[in-house]
């Protein structure tokens, strides 16, 4: 992935989309489920850029927002207005000149 994409000028970025369960689960336990952390883990040691957007999600129901407001079998408008927020927020973050 990177070696395709490095010499076009471009970064990658792994982009980790929680479900239902995960989001749920970091509400509940205050920590990422197995699986999310396995996938940050792997990204984490082979030095890929990745996002996660869950803590927008967690936010948003601990402000009472309600789960099926982010949910309704998929992520819903609200839920993709959250990522979108989360994603500026990641990019804004980024150090450009490293």
């Amino acid at each position: 992935m990177w070696q395709t994409s490095t010499p076009r000028g471009a970064t990658p970025v792994v982009m980790v989309i929680p479900d239902p369960h995960q989001t749920l689960f970091k509400f509940q336990k205050g920590r990422d489920s197995d699986n999310t952390s396995k996938i940050m883990a792997y990204c984490r040691q082979r030095n890929y850029i990745y996002f996660n957007p869950i803590d927008g999600f967690v936010e948003q129901l601990k402000n009472g927002v309600s789960f099926d407001r982010i949910y309704s079998g998929h992520i819903t408008a609200h839920g993709n207005r959250i990522i979108a927020q989360e994603l500026v927020n990641f990019l804004n973050g980024i150090d450009y000149n490293n």
